[in-house]
């Protein structure tokens, strides 16, 4: 089977498990097919650990290695004990079987809680692919290591963990479920159906063939201006994360079918790439649409307008507010439907539109559909 519909299978699984997760799903497999790393924000509880769980089961051929750090984890928990064999012939050597040197794919949550010393180790780990085991490199298979934690560090910790923050190419904020409707089709998953799977082998020759991607002049100028425009915003990108970015651009357009990148087809994927702290994030996004997609920034602005109407109606509850929450939903769907006839993917936000309408007639105006 061709490796994009075994992957397209991998996704259409997690996405009939994990509502509202279709975005950092893609964000996900693209990661794999770049062999970049991610970081995933949020709050507990909104399946980061069994998202990212799930996708390394589906991974054919491979070893996951998953562990909560604490302020007390020691390397042994990560890297494996010292050989004590080793030991007696003046060797101090790690067994790492089982642990994150031998793992191709990881997920280490609550990451920026881990001391220098382990700090130090996956830097080479995560930069290199190299564990230095007794002093002698040693190749990893590590793929993609995804680290997870509620909050990103501030103050003092900030400037100690920048630099192996920043090894994270990926950025991904997870926030919970917000309309009724999904928290509903949340709680009735029965989590059945069989799991499909695709080859570490195959990830590797995908991988391949996505530094073979044709990035034409078009990409290069389109970078040019997102970096002066998002400089014009005081956010400054390090041109290793830029010249990184390029690899998730390159895979995204593989992962398209393509063998030469197009700007809107596949720099969109630099959303999750060029921002480093929250407070970024909502700039990176607006800037980032609106150079290589004004329609998509066109439908960002109109989704963010319908969940203010609909926060506000559902929150109101008064009658008089949802009918004209109802009025202003409708001429959102309405210029969506517009823009669909011009070829702009607005699937996902008339579904979730219809799904705002349905809350507001539900709470404001006592309708049942």
């Amino acid at each position: 089977m061709d490796f994009l519909k075994k992957l397209g299978e991998v996704r259409a699984y997690l996405n009939s498990r994990f509502v509202q997760r279709e975005e950092l799903i893609d964000v996900c497999l693209t990661a794999l097919v770049a062999r970049q790393h991610v970081l995933l924000l949020g709050p507990p509880g909104t399946a980061k650990t069994q998202l990212i769980s799930e996708l390394a089961a589906c991974l054919d051929g491979g070893q996951h290695f998953q562990w909560l750090l604490t302020r007390f984890t020691t390397p042994e928990e990560l890297f494996g004990p010292v050989s004590l064999s080793a030991l007696e012939r003046d060797s101090y050597r790690r067994v790492t079987a089982g642990k994150l040197p031998e793992a191709t794919t990881a997920l280490l949550d609550e990451v920026f809680k881990a001391n220098s010393a382990i700090l130090n180790t996956l830097l080479s780990i995560i930069n290199e692919r190299i564990f230095y085991n007794d002093g002698q490199p040693v190749k990893v298979p590590l793929i993609t290591l995804f680290g997870a934690s509620n909050e990103v560090p501030e103050g003092e910790e900030e400037a100690a963990l920048a630099a192996f923050a920043d090894r994270f190419l990926f950025w991904y904020q997870v926030e919970y479920l917000e309309e009724d409707g999904a928290f509903a089709e949340m709680l009735r998953l029965d989590g059945s159906g069989s799991r499909p799977s695709v080859k570490v082998d195959e990830i590797a020759v995908a991988s391949m063939a996505a530094e073979q991607v044709e990035l034409g002049d078009d990409i290069i100028d389109a970078m040019v201006e997102l970096r002066r425009k998002l400089r014009a915003e005081g956010i400054i990108v390090s041109d290793r994360r830029w010249k990184q970015s390029l690899s998730a651009v390159k895979a995204k357009a593989f992962l398209n079918g393509g063998s030469r990148a197009e700007v809107q087809r596949d720099m969109l994927v630099l959303m999750h790439t060029l921002w480093t702290s929250p407070e970024q994030r909502d700039i990176v996004q607006r800037v980032v649409r609106a150079t290589v997609d004004p329609y998509g920034q066109e439908v960002a602005e109109l989704m963010a307008e319908a969940r203010e109407v609909w926060e506000n109606a559902v929150n109101s509850g008064d009658t008089n507010v949802g009918v004209e929450a109802h009025g202003k939903l409708k001429n959102i769907a309405n210029r969506l439907d517009e823009l669909e006839k011009l070829n702009v993917d607005v699937q996902a936000p008339k579904e979730r539109i219809q799904a705002y309408i349905k809350d507001v007639l539900t709470k404001c105006l006592r309708i049942t559909l």
